[in-house]
C-alpha cells in the first residue's frame, strides 16, 4: 500500500470589512506613515514565529516552510496568501494530514508569500513588543496563517453543482475528510462530518470551540475559523493589533491531536479594526499531477486570491 500526497494550494488573503472606522487607503494617509520602516526579513521572521509555537506545543521543530515577498500582490490590498502539503493517512481512520507530521516526507510543508508593501510597512519586534503605531504586525498575521497550515483548516467549500456544501478531497475514487473535517461536532457533541458528508445543524464546533459558519457560507473562512472575536483565530484579523496563541486556539488544536500549553492572554495589544480572510472564489483549477516520486500522488487544488473591498 502506499501513501496518497495531497498538495493543497489555497491563496488566502484578507479583505478590509467595509463597516469599521479605518480602511487600508486609510492607514496609508495617516500622519504615522513613513517610507523609513524597514521590510523585515521574513525567513527570520517565520523561523521566530514557528520557535516561539514549537515553545508551547507538540510540533516538529524545522519543518520546511516556504516564505517570501510576492511583488505581484503589491497594490492589491492583500496581506499574503499560505498553501500546505498533506498526506494520505490511513489510520485510525483515514484522513488529510499536514505533510509536516511525516519526516520521511523532504519537500515544501507550507508555503507562504507575503505582500511587501502594506500601509506604513509592517510591523515586526517579534513575540514581545507591541506597538504597532498604524500597521499591521506581521507576527501575527504569520502565526494565524501557520496554524492553518499545521491543520486549523477544513476543506468544507460550496459543491461544484450548487447545490449545498461538500467536504473532503478525493484519491483512488474516493473521498476522505482533513483530520479537522474529522472533528467538527454539532452542538451535541455527536460527529457532523461523516465520510464526506456534512450533517446540516445550527452551529458546528471542534474541540468545543464554536466554528465561524455563517448563514451565508464564506468560502475561504466558514469552517476554518473560530467564532470568538478578538482572539487569533478569528475569521478577522485587526490591523493595530497583536495576536497571540490563546486558549481558544489550544483547543482547537488539541482536538486534532496537537498538544499545547494555553496561555491566559493572547492579545497583547487592543485596537480593533479587523481584517477578515476572504471570501473565496470557487476551486479554479483542480487538477491531478503525478510526481516522479515512486509511490507517491499529488493533487494541486488552487484558488485565486481575493483583494480587499472598501
Amino acid at each position: 500500500m502506499y501513501t496518497v500526497r495531497l498538495q493543497m494550494q489555497v491563496r488566502v488573503a484578507r479583505r478590509l470589512l467595509p463597516a469599521l472606522d479605518i480602511t487600508w487607503d486609510e492607514l496609508e494617509a495617516h500622519t504615522y506613515a513613513t517610507s523609513n520602516t524597514p521590510t523585515p526579513d521574513l525567513e527570520k521572521a517565520v523561523a521566530a514565529v514557528w520557535q516561539s509555537l514549537t515553545k508551547v506545543c507538540d510540533l516538529p521543530l524545522s519543518p520546511n516552510i516556504d516564505v517570501a515577498y510576492d511583488d505581484e500582490l503589491i497594490g492589491q490590498q492583500v496581506l499574503g496568501y499560505a498553501s500546505r502539503t498533506m498526506y494520505l493517512r490511513q489510520e485510525p481512520v483515514p484522513v488529510w494530514v499536514p505533510s509536516l507530521f511525516f519526516p520521511e516526507y523532504d519537500n515544501i510543508d507550507i508555503r507562504l508569500r507575503i505582500n511587501p508593501k502594506v500601509p506604513n510597512g509592517w510591523y515586526w519586534a517579534g513575540a514581545d513588543a507591541c506597538d504597532t503605531g498604524w500597521r499591521y504586525d506581521l507576527h501575527t498575521v504569520l502565526l494565524h496563517e501557520l496554524l492553518h497550515g499545521v491543520g486549523i483548516s477544513s476543506s468544507v467549500r460550496e459543491g461544484a453543482d450548487g447545490n449545498g456544501l461538500t467536504v473532503g478531497y478525493s484519491s483512488g475514487g474516493a473521498c476522505f475528510p482533513t483530520m479537522f473535517d474529522a472533528a467538527i461536532h454539532d452542538a451535541s457533541d455527536d460527529p457532523a462530518v461523516r465520510g464526506c458528508t456534512l450533517d446540516k445543524h445550527g452551529a458546528y464546533y471542534v474541540g468545543g470551540v464554536e466554528l465561524f459558519t455563517p448563514e451565508h457560507h464564506n468560502q475561504g473562512s466558514s469552517f476554518s475559523h473560530h467564532a470568538h472575536q478578538g482572539s487569533l483565530m478569528y475569521y478577522s484579523i485587526p490591523a493595530r493589533q497583536c495576536l497571540r496563541l490563546g486558549h481558544v486556539e489550544t483547543d482547537l488544536l488539541d482536538a486534532i491531536g496537537i498538544v499545547c500549553n494555553a496561555s491566559t492572554d493572547s492579545v497583547s495589544d487592543s485596537v480593533s479594526d479587523p481584517v477578515s480572510d476572504p471570501v473565496s472564489d470557487p476551486v479554479s483549477d483542480l487538477s491531478s499531477a503525478f510526481t516522479s516520486v515512486p509511490h507517491v500522488a499529488c493533487l494541486c487544488l488552487l484558488l485565486h486570491a481575493f483583494r480587499s473591498t472598501m
